[in-house]
């Protein structure tokens, strides 16, 4: 009998401002998709922004948003989300993937 083949759910990491009036931080997400539609698979700790007309991590302190990272894609990573080679447009668009459990 042949194995059924694997069904993975995925995600990919993008930022949001954080919530809250004249709030100068925001936080990367993971965005994923499975067999429920969307969800959010997890949040990195908040990075501080620089004041600026246009915002957005664009204009991020890029040390505090590069520290971020490591710690977050390891928290994927400990619950089950494996890296992928392809990546998004922007350099902390990482994508991953899981096994649907059953």
């Amino acid at each position: 009998m042949p194995s059924q083949p694997t069904t993975y759910e995925t995600c990919e990491i993008k930022w949001r401002p954080m919530r809250g009036i004249f709030t100068h931080r925001f936080v990367f997400y993971a965005e994923a998709i499975g067999p429920q539609g969307m969800y959010n698979a997890g949040e990195s700790q908040p990075v501080k922004n620089v004041s600026s007309p246009v915002g957005g991590v664009m204009h991020a302190n890029q040390q505090a948003a590069e520290r971020a990272m490591p710690a977050f894609i390891a928290r994927l990573t400990s619950q089950g989300w494996e890296s992928v080679p392809e990546q998004g447009l922007e350099w902390f668009s990482y994508r991953f993937r899981r096994p649907v459990r059953g």
